[in-house]
């Protein structure tokens, strides 16, 4: 996200997604509301024969506002592995968007999380229990912050 490789014009570029969305978001630069993306997935290093790849297993992140004091971010995973991974991602994906709301002085609202394709992955019973008390005790952690 923050080393993006691209091109213009036939020109080799870097791009920092993250600096240009707070940019936006601080009002710096002119920008449509379609425009704030980050996208994480490189065609030309990703479509592999590989089965299965490690990284990224996120394609994209939007974020738009959410009331005139807040954002909220937008996760798409084409597919995701939604108890083995997903409160790391969950927890990573809070923390841009409160990374992105402090730098551009708003609020994360919400966090909304697609998966196109969901897979328990290799999970036994008690992995999605605890998950679950993980879960519930960080919210009900949450909720007394806020």
């Amino acid at each position: 996200m923050m080393s993006y490789a691209g091109s213009k014009k036939d020109t080799p570029t870097r791009t920092n997604q993250l600096e240009a969305i707070v940019d936006r978001l601080n009002g710096r630069k002119k920008f449509r509301v379609t425009g704030l993306q980050m996208s994480c997935f490189d065609p030309a290093s990703d479509h592999t024969a590989q089965p299965q790849r490690g990284f990224p297993c996120l394609q994209q992140v939007g974020v738009d506002y959410d009331g005139e004091d807040g954002i909220s971010v937008t996760a798409l995973y084409p597919a995701h592995n939604v108890v083995d991974r997903a409160y790391g991602n969950l927890l990573g994906l809070m923390n841009l968007g409160r990374f992105v709301g402090h730098h551009s002085g708003l609020k994360l609202k919400r966090l909304n999380c697609y998966a196109m394709s969901p897979r328990l992955g290799k999970v036994v019973k008690r992995d999605v229990q605890n998950l679950v008390g993980t879960v519930s005790t960080y919210l009900q952690s949450e909720e007394k912050v806020a």
